[in-house]
C-alpha cells in the first residue's frame, strides 16, 4: 500500500502503522463463543458486533477483527509504502477469465489475487480493499504505478503492461530491497491459517520460469529465498 501521512510508531527502531482492520485472532473463550453463536445479525462487512468489538465467523470458529499492523518499508515526503506485519488471508493467484491464453495463468495483471486485493471485477463488494478499510481510510490510500516489467523480476515472456493499483503484491526486486530488519520471517494470523495459508510463505507478483514452465514467485523466510 502507498498511503498518505498517518501517525506511526516505532518498535526496535522499525516504523509501524495501525491502519484498517481484519479478522485475526481465534476466539477460545467458551463463554464468548456461546454468546456469539446466538447472534444472527451481521454488519455490512459480514461481522458480528458484540460489546464494542467485531467478530468474523468462519468454519464454525470465531475470530476477533483487529487493527492491521503495517511495516513502513518506505517513507517519502509524508507518504508511506506499507507491508502487512503478518499474513492476513489466503487467496489463490490463478488468473481470471479475462487473461489472454498466451499469458498462461500466472500473469499478475490478470490474476484473481490482484482483483481481490483491489476490489476489481467479481470482488467489487467483497475484496480486501473494501472490507479492510473505512471510507475515510480509503481516502488516504494512493494509486501506485505497479511495475510488471522484467526489471521487477518477471521473466521476459511473462511481462505485461504496468498497472495502477491501490494495493499490490511486492515483486522479487522490491522484496530484495526491503530493510533487512523487518519482514525476514512472517507468520500467519489464526484466521489466515484456517483459510489454508502456510505459516511463513507469501505471494510475490513476479512470474519466473523454472524447468521451462511459469511459476509465481513466493517469498519464504529470507529475502533471498524465492521459489
Amino acid at each position: 500500500i502507498n498511503a498518505k501521512w498517518i501517525e506511526l510508531y516505532y518498535e526496535n527502531n522499525n516504523a509501524y502503522i495501525n491502519f484498517g482492520r481484519y479478522p485475526q485472532t481465534l476466539i477460545s473463550d467458551n463463554k464468548l463463543i456461546e454468546i456469539l453463536s446466538n447472534i444472527n445479525e451481521v454488519n455490512k462487512f459480514g461481522y458480528i458486533e458484540y460489546d464494542g468489538n467485531e467478530y468474523k465467523k468462519y468454519n464454525d470458529k470465531y475470530y476477533l477483527v483487529e487493527e492491521i499492523k503495517w511495516n513502513v518499508i518506505l517513507k517519502d515526503n509524508k507518504k508511506y509504502v506499507l507491508l502487512s506485519n503478518i499474513i492476513l488471508d489466503c487467496m489463490e493467484f490463478d488468473s481470471n477469465q479475462d487473461n489472454p491464453s498466451y499469458l498462461w495463468k500466472s500473469s499478475y495483471k490478470y490474476s484473481n489475487i490482484r482483483d481481490w486485493l483491489n476490489g476489481y471485477h467479481d470482488y467489487t463488494n467483497n475484496g480486501f480493499y473494501n472490507i479492510a478499510f473505512s471510507e475515510n481510510e480509503k481516502d488516504l490510500i494512493l494509486n501506485s504505478l505497479v511495475d510488471n516489467s522484467s526489471s521487477s523480476g518477471n521473466g521476459e515472456q511473462y511481462v505485461t503492461e504496468n498497472t495502477l493499483d491501490k494495493i499490490y503484491l511486492l515483486s522479487i526486486t522490491e522484496r530484495k530491497n526491503i530493510n533487512y530488519n523487518i519482514s525476514r520471517e512472517v507468520v500467519s494470523s489464526d484466521f489466515a491459517l484456517n483459510r489454508g495459508c502456510d505459516h511463513d510463505s507469501w505471494w510475490l507478483r513476479s512470474v519466473i520460469s523454472l524447468y521451462g514452465s511459469p511459476f509465481v514467485a513466493v517469498s519464504s523466510k529470507s529475502a533471498d529465498n524465492f521459489i
